[in-house]
């Protein structure tokens, strides 16, 4: 997993960073959805 620094540059592939983040944290309940 990148760091957002390095890929913050890039809005499309730091939107697709995030949307990883989300469905990465809600498999493991971090996130209540």
């Amino acid at each position: 997993m990148a760091p957002p620094t390095q890929i913050a540059p890039n809005h499309n592939h730091t939107a697709q960073f995030w949307r990883y983040l989300v469905r990465m944290a809600s498999a493991s309940k971090a996130i209540p959805v």
